[in-house]
């Protein structure tokens, strides 16, 4: 396993998951969450267990890209492994 790769890898895959879900639930749930607000923690509390899902998602992403490394350890591109043909 390339190791700069993979560190290289999990900082991408958690900057996207990161930002996905800050447009995903800042933009297009927004509306939503406002309209059952009653049904969800205050904002102030839930801001000071944000630190978590930021954990949480940063975890994700490093486990996603070690199972994705280690799936196609040793077969090449991952273009050529989607490409080969499965019996």
């Amino acid at each position: 396993m390339n190791t700069k790769r993979f560190f290289l890898a999990w900082i991408v895959v958690f900057a996207f998951i990161f930002l996905f879900e800050l447009a995903f639930h800042g933009t297009i749930m927004k509306g939503m969450y406002q309209q059952t607000a009653h049904l969800w923690r205050p904002e102030a509390q839930m801001m000071q267990l944000y630190h978590w899902i930021v954990i949480g998602q940063f975890l994700l992403a490093g486990v996603f890209c070690y199972i994705f490394t280690k799936g196609y350890e040793g077969k090449g591109t991952v273009g050529k492994a989607l490409n080969d043909e499965k019996v």
